[in-house]
Formats: structure tokens, sequence, C-alpha cells
């Protein structure tokens, strides 16, 4: 558990340093430890870890890492990916076409993927994952 908390505050702090990229080492525990899409959990309200770094992406608008996301075996990484490529868009980021179909493919997933929202922890699929997540203009 404590390696698992250092790997995280260090891949926060990577930018801090001056690295670009966090590592593929860093990251290991965001891609296999954390398999939960949701904000606020538990009933200290706190955000899984790869809440975390995929708000860091958007405030950077940070493409790079947000696409590799999108290409992660992991489909609760896949599904932060997608809900992060909306939110850009609607911000007025131009989206590539390989995206905007990633997003389209994602919104009808009807994969279950484990959630949390609160105190409830449930599986849901993809789709309910990102229902509230439209894209403005298309």
């Amino acid at each position: 558990m404590n390696r698992m908390i250092s790997l995280f505050l260090l891949a926060l702090a990577l930018p801090l340093t001056g690295q670009k990229k966090t590592s593929e080492a860093d990251m290991y525990m965001v891609f296999n430890n954390n398999k939960v899409y949701g904000a606020y959990c538990g009933i200290a309200g706190t955000h899984p870890p790869s809440r975390m770094l995929i708000e860091k992406f958007i405030i950077d608008q940070n493409m790079t890492q947000i696409n590799e996301w999108q290409n992660s075996p992991n489909s609760v990484i896949r599904t932060y990916a997608a809900e992060a490529l909306i939110r850009l868009h609607n911000e007025g980021m131009k989206l590539s076409e390989v995206e905007l179909i990633f997003i389209s493919e994602m919104k009808e997933n009807d994969e279950l993927i484990s959630s949390c929202r609160g105190c409830i922890h449930s599986m849901i699929t993809i789709r309910e994952a990102l229902y509230d997540y439209k894209l403005k203009g298309l």
C-alpha cells in the first residue's frame, strides 16, 4: 500500500521536476491496481488515483497521455480517456476523426466496469458511465 501511494505521488510530482512524461513504471499503479471509474468515492469522498490523473491531463491539455489512455487495455482507463476527450472538445479543442470515432464507440459500449460515486460502488456499463457527457456541436 505504501508503495502504491508513493508511486501515485511520484506520478503527480513528475511535472514539477521538469520531466514531461510519467514513466511506464510509475503508471503501473494506475493501470493495474486502480480499476474504478468515478469521483468522490467512499465516506471520505476521495477521487480514485486515475480520476486525479485524468483531471491533471485535462487541465494541462496533455493529449499525449490522454491518447495513451485511449489505447489502454484497461476499460476503466479508456472510459476516463473518452470523458477527457469529450470535455476538451466541449471546451473548444478540435478532435481528430479517430478520437471522435473512439468516443462514439465508447458511448455505445455495454461492457461492465466498476464504478463509484460517494459510498455507492457498483458495476455499470461504459455507456452509463459516459451518459452525462455529450459532445457539443455534433
